[in-house]
């Protein structure tokens, strides 16, 4: 997503879209017609900008005014002496009053024009149809494919006759390598509010523009796979409609933010350093985690709250691990946590008193405490939760395994809290919920949400476009932060361990809770980004991501 810097960072639903459509065509323009005729007008201007070259236009259209922005498009295209060929899905006698504006607009246009052709398809021949229109374009150079089919309206997988269109439009792009396809305001199949996507089936756009608004559900869940680049249009009344809308007594409110390295410093910066200041005053971070075998997972946190800044990082781990940790990296601090649980006539009354205590001792002296990495499922991590689910007295960044010893803790009621951040990935989250995680995916904002009012304090809400939300009593919808940065070469083992570091580090050294989430999802993903430009997404490491956090986590302080 290239683009950021020209994007807004408000999101909204679809409710709200059509809510700003309508409010634009109340106060601020003459009718709908005018706001068609401009969306259509900018995408063929974007068009021309991203490929200058384009020698032919395959627009499809639906029955909505997403499709009659395709009209529009195509009369500007053959005024322009470029050949389009439109294609109707849906009957024609359905089409929106504005739409069929549009329609009687471009054939009133190009009565005599040889480059429009235009193909209505009825169901009972749209294989036939669709062959041929695949026959007349599969060897078109410069070929730009419009997609104006569905538009926001979309919540379940397309149907009929639209369903076998987006996977005609997919399979025409893959086998015409100098095709491109742009989307007009959501690729077709692509739930806007959650960017889910049902069975796979949606277009698969290079680039989007959207109008009025940003849609949420562009940035986050399936969406990138289906808009790579996204850009934006405010139709010529974005800012008479804001400052409308914040006087307004129904006003429209943001439901959410894009977050990224262009507008981070609108949140959150680290305050600089004082020349006289010592390790004690940037934190102590404890990290407790690593059982038998598991070690590398609370060293990567460990040496993540080390790489942002941490005065101090002491990781309580498994005796087995602590020697080896203090050897790998000598300014990290060990404490074996000594449970005594390998006797086979172990019980759980049996266990190290001693060492609770020394736990305990550890505990006071830390700012902020990291549970889960490489925790572990067995008598031992179960006994480390045990210690802390009630210590309420430092915050708590709770990952990995601690999550899921909160899942399945009878409990869990009786230990929620406000200073902590949960940091699940979907089958994490699927977990805390009971649910499995292909229903988190359905809708990521629905699902923080339900996290947040279960569990309160932050939560940030990994995977694609990244949530970050906090728990606000008086608040029915908590404001959401997205961070569209990232890759798929950050699916490897490691990288949430880096993240809960990096969350603690940032909590030790003086931000709240939601500031070092917001700051450490940004560092953590441009730090990827920033490694696969280089070098590519495949092979990527979990610790390859350090020198890269610790030149951003400078690069974003005062």
């Amino acid at each position: 997503m290239q683009n950021l810097l020209y994007l807004p960072d408000r999101l909204f639903t679809n409710s709200d879209s059509r809510d700003f459509d309508a409010l634009a065509i109340k106060h601020f323009v003459k009718n709908s017609n005018e706001l068609m005729q401009q969306a259509g007008k900018d995408s063929f201007e974007k068009i021309k900008e991203l490929w200058p070259y384009t020698e032919k236009l395959l627009i499809f259209v639906g029955t909505g005014n997403n499709g009659g922005d395709g009209y529009v498009i195509a009369n500007i295209a053959c005024q322009n002496n470029i050949p389009v060929d439109v294609i109707q899905i849906g009957n024609i006698k359905q089409i929106t009053k504005t739409a069929n504006n549009a329609y009687n607009e471009l054939i009133k246009s190009n009565i005599n024009n040889k480059n429009l052709n235009i193909i209505n398809i009825s169901s009972n021949k749209i294989k036939e149809i669709l062959e041929q229109v695949y026959k007349n374009n599969i060897n078109v150079c410069n070929l730009v494919i419009v997609d104006a089919l569905l538009g926001t309206g979309i919540k379940d997988k397309p149907k009929s006759d639209f369903l076998d269109a987006v996977v005609f439009i997919n399979n025409l792009k893959q086998h015409n390598k100098k095709s491109r396809v742009l989307a007009i305001d959501v690729p077709s199949g692509l739930n806007s509010d959650t960017g889910y996507v049902h069975d796979g089936i949606a277009v698969k756009a290079d680039a989007l523009i959207c109008f009025i608004v940003l849609k949420q559900g562009l940035f986050t869940g399936y969406a990138k796979e289906y808009c790579k680049d996204i850009y934006f249009s405010d139709l010529g009344v974005g800012d008479k409609l804001d400052e409308f809308n914040k006087k307004s007594k129904e006003n429209i409110t943001t439901k959410a933010h894009l977050i990224s390295d262009i507008n981070l410093d609108k949140y959150v910066k680290l305050k600089r350093r004082e020349q006289y200041k010592s390790k004690h005053d940037f934190g102590h971070v404890v990290i407790l985690g690593g059982d038998y075998g598991m070690g590398g997972a609370a060293l990567m946190a460990g040496l993540a709250a080390l790489r942002t800044g941490a005065g101090l990082v002491t990781i309580a781990t498994h005796p087995s691990n602590a020697e080896l940790i203090f050897l790998k990296q000598p300014e990290l601090m060990t404490f074996g946590i000594d449970f005594n649980l390998f006797s086979e006539n172990y019980s759980d009354n049996d266990y190290n008193f001693e060492s609770e205590d020394r736990l305990a001792s550890l505990l006071d002296r830390a700012d902020v405490l990291v549970l889960g990495p490489g925790l572990g499922q067995s008598a031992w991590g179960k006994r480390v939760w045990g210690s802390i689910k009630n210590y309420h007295a430092r915050p708590i960044v709770l990952d990995a395994d601690g999550l899921n010893w909160l899942a399945k803790d009878q409990e869990k009621r009786d230990i929620i809290r406000d200073n902590w951040v949960l940091t699940p990935h979907p089958g994490e989250a699927g977990r805390l919920l009971g649910l499995n995680s292909d229903i988190i995916q359905q809708d990521r904002f629905k699902a923080i949400e339900q996290i947040l009012a279960e569990y309160h304090g932050v939560c940030v809400l990994k995977g694609s476009g990244s949530i970050i939300s906090k728990y606000e009593q008086h608040n029915k919808n908590n404001l959401k932060y997205v961070c569209p940065l990232g890759n798929p070469g950050m699916a490897t083992a490691g990288m949430g361990d880096i993240l809960s570091g990096v969350i603690g580090s940032l909590i030790a050294q003086g931000l709240d809770l939601k500031e070092a989430a917001q700051l450490a999802v940004v560092i953590h993903s441009k730090a990827a980004d920033n490694i696969k430009d280089e070098y590519g997404e495949k092979g990527i490491l979990a610790t390859d991501l350090l020198f890269e956090i610790k030149k951003l986590v400078n690069l974003y302080s005062e």
